[in-house]
């Protein structure tokens, strides 16, 4: 059976996984690149190719960083985590942040209340857009891998929702002091627990 997990993602000590107003100038808000400051130098992160050029660096945060796609035989991620768009599509040109050949090489699946035909890309990822609740998500991503691979979840607004069904073992979650981005997508909470928390508040919906 494969296990889900959220791999290598970063959040604020209050909980924040990505800031407000997201657009495509900006694609994770007005928080900038503050969490993943300890990322984008790293020399796995360098090679991708994605984060700009600076002189790349090694370390422990390298290896942190080189452990992103360890065992992963599918991606979960949330629909903003794709494209910077909500609501209905206006198209179907936007093809993700990545290029042509994006860097996971498994299938993806793209939480959205808007599903749309698969987006078969180079190196072997394609994208599956599909409107399904945590339970229904993980079913579908686990037709789409091979026994015993991993699945990674990282939808940032709705992390607590899939928690309060006990869908997510964390392992390599990352909390990073970066005086917080002040307010977005909250992620988990500095108070109370996932699934008491879901018990008594209604959650973000996915674009």
């Amino acid at each position: 059976m494969s296990r889900v997990r959220v791999h290598n993602f970063s959040i604020s000590l209050d909980g924040f996984g990505v800031g407000e107003s997201q657009s495509l100038e900006a694609p994770f808000g007005h928080a900038g690149e503050r969490l993943l400051r300890w990322a984008l130098p790293t020399r796995t992160f360098q090679r991708m190719g994605f984060h700009g050029r600076e002189e790349s660096t090694v370390g422990v945060d390298d290896a942190f960083a080189s452990n992103w796609a360890e065992d992963i035989g599918v991606e979960i991620m949330g629909r903003n985590k794709f494209a910077p768009s909500r609501g209905p599509w206006e198209n179907e040109e936007w093809r993700g942040w990545w290029g042509d050949d994006p860097p996971f090489h498994t299938p993806v699946m793209v939480l959205t209340h808007y599903p749309r035909l698969p987006l078969e890309m180079e190196g072997g990822t394609t994208f599956y857009f599909v409107n399904a609740d945590p339970p229904e998500a993980l079913r579908r991503a686990r037709g789409l891998g091979s026994n015993g691979d991993g699945l990674s979840a990282k939808p940032p607004g709705s992390l607590w929702r899939w928690g309060a069904v006990r869908c997510l073992p964390c392992r390599g979650a990352r909390r990073w002091w970066s005086a917080g981005p002040g307010g977005g997508r909250r992620c988990v909470g500095p108070y109370g627990s996932p699934r008491r928390r879901a018990a008594g508040r209604g959650g973000p919906g996915r674009g």
